[in-house]
């Protein structure tokens, strides 16, 4: 038995069959290099082997097998040193890449963290914590309630809407800017502005605060506005007006509590709407920037008109009540008359009663803490009557006319109905 292996010079490549060339590569056998010497001394010993129809032919023809040596123990292992330098070449060349792709990370982040470092610079040039705050003053000073919406928590307040500004209302002046203060972490998206300023000359200080939201440039927004609640409360009035706004009040006392309409800083006038029976002189209030709920209980007197009405309306039920002739007058209206008279001597007879209102009453119109409007007596009235009077029981009978006096005074109260005063007696 005979076995043949050879290996190829120049690829290392094993064959067996042995061929005249290399079955990789092609190369012909016959030109390797020269074995090592220790090869060639045990080559030597041997005699070259034929070559027979162009194969390389090992072996002696017996039965034993021929072992060719070369270079390397194992006929099926690659060159060591080939080997060695393939695997530092596949290093060196990772190595490389390693490096490379190192730097293109450093460069990248190098890269993001300038265009973050860039953009918070821009983001922090363009949008100043400050600049909401001086937005809103400004439109304070204009007196232009609807940018207040565009600036800051507003919604439906009656003090937002266009023209609420415009008349009763004395803006903040003097605005000065003392620090501002971010915090939030990298991104600082939490600020704090410390201003002063000054209403109808008097010094206000506050503290707002604004925020930012997520984004590349994000712009600041007031979320705690400078401005005071106010709670405007009346027992006769269902709303006022509170510089150009129409607002709604509160009646004292009374559940629900108010929460009040939140009021931008500046001086306010409040007045009342017209009212038959009530007036409300005008009042001016002062709503800082800051601080608690302020309460405002609308003053209110009775309407000079009111008691001069009033006043007719006793006086038409006098003169009613003095044309019945009676000692004891009554007419067909829900008031009584004021007045009666008894005779003290005796007088069976009676006749030609006639009554005549010597002095009218004079009338003050009250009002009460529960906003009734009471009528008072301040100097009564007088009314006299005149009679004639006889003992005599057949005619012709002696009539005597007799006189007398009683005072008049009055009370009750005053109502509205369907925007008319009505004095219920």
């Amino acid at each position: 038995m005979t076995t043949t292996v050879a290996r190829c010079p120049r690829c290392h490549a094993t064959s067996q069959p042995v061929t005249g060339y290399c079955p990789r590569c092609h190369t012909r056998h016959d030109s390797r290099p020269a074995a090592p010497e220790s090869t060639e001394i045990i080559n030597a010993a041997r005699p070259d082997p034929p070559i027979k129809n162009g194969e390389l032919q090992l072996g002696d023809g017996s039965d034993q097998p021929v072992i060719v040596l070369d270079s390397v123990g194992d006929p099926n292992e690659p060159d060591p040193d080939a080997v060695a330098a393939a695997t530092m070449a596949r290093l060196a060349a990772g190595r490389r890449q390693l490096r490379i792709r190192i730097l293109v990370a450093g460069i990248v982040t190098i890269g993001l963290v300038g265009a973050a470092a860039r953009a918070l610079t821009v983001e922090d040039l363009i949008y100043q914590p400050d600049t909401p705050v001086r937005d809103l003053f400004a439109a304070l000073a204009d007196r232009d309630a609807s940018r207040l919406a565009d600036l800051g928590p507003c919604g439906l307040n009656p003090l937002c809407q266009p023209g609420a500004l415009a008349s009763g209302y004395e803006p903040p002046t003097d605005l000065h800017i003392n620090s501002v203060t971010t915090t939030g972490g990298l991104r600082q998206n939490r600020a704090t502005v410390a201003i002063s300023y000054q209403i109808a000359g008097t010094p206000q200080t506050a503290i707002i605060t604004l925020e930012r939201g997520t984004g590349l440039l994000r712009p600041w927004q007031i979320v705690d506005p400078p401005g005071q609640h106010l709670d405007i409360r009346s027992q006769h009035f269902s709303s006022v007006q509170l510089a150009g706004a129409q607002v709604p009040t509160a009646v004292p006392d009374r559940l629900p509590a108010s929460v009040g309409v939140w009021a931008p800083p500046g001086r306010y006038t409040v007045t009342a709407p017209a009212d038959p029976l009530y007036v409300a002189s005008p009042i001016q209030i002062i709503a800082s920037a800051a601080g608690d709920m302020q309460t405002i209980t609308v003053p209110v007197t009775v309407q000079p008109d009111a008691v001069n009405e009033i006043t007719r309306q006793v006086r038409a039920q006098l003169d009613a009540c003095a044309a019945i002739a009676s000692f004891d007058p009554q007419v067909d209206t829900p008031l009584s008359c004021p007045f009666d008279y008894t005779p003290t001597d005796y007088q069976p007879f009676i006749d030609s009663v006639r009554w005549t209102i010597t002095r009218y009453p004079e009338v003050r119109l009250d009002l009460a803490a529960d906003g009734a409007v009471t009528v008072h007596t301040t100097s009564p009235g007088q009314a006299q009557v005149t009679y004639r009077w006889t003992t005599d029981i057949i005619e012709p009978r002696q009539w005597t006319t007799a006189t007398g006096r009683t005072d008049i005074t009055v009370s009750g109260g005053v109502t509205e109905k369907d925007a008319e005063l009505v004095w219920t007696g």
